[in-house]
């Protein structure tokens, strides 16, 4: 097999585009070319992976968080005064920093393809935490 018929294939494998990809990772992971099974789980326990998502998750939560408010005109304006930016600058629950909240969010958004938080209100509508 030459290498254009082998990235063709890789493409077509892996390709975002192609939805038994992402059917078969959303059904806990799919079979690699060597038949074995891949999840998250199991792929963190290869050092290569972990380290590649330490790097990037450590990298990406150690940079600034800034919330912006959007204007008529198509400009915006930082929003400091939103409720979520005191969570998300000082203390999103009660067991995260706002590093670790970010980490841990895009550690999912890279092993598991999307990485979401709830949102915890009390019940005058004040929002309270960010629960990943």
């Amino acid at each position: 097999m030459g290498l254009r018929t082998f990235l063709r294939r890789a493409y077509q494998t892996f390709s975002p585009s192609n939805p038994s990809y992402w059917i078969m990772n959303w059904l806990g992971g799919g079979r690699s070319w060597s038949g074995q099974q891949v999840t998250a789980e199991n792929a963190e326990t290869l050092s290569a992976v972990y380290n590649a998502v330490w790097i990037h998750t450590q990298t990406l939560a150690s940079l600034p968080c800034l919330l912006y408010r959007r204007l008529e005109d198509d400009n915006r304006e930082r929003a400091a005064t939103h409720p979520i930016f005191r969570l998300l600058r000082h203390q999103p629950n009660s067991w995260q920093t706002p590093i670790e909240f970010f980490e841990m969010l895009h550690c999912h958004v890279l092993l598991r393809g999307n990485g979401l938080a709830e949102i915890v209100a009390t019940r005058g509508g004040e929002i309270e935490q960010l629960i990943p």
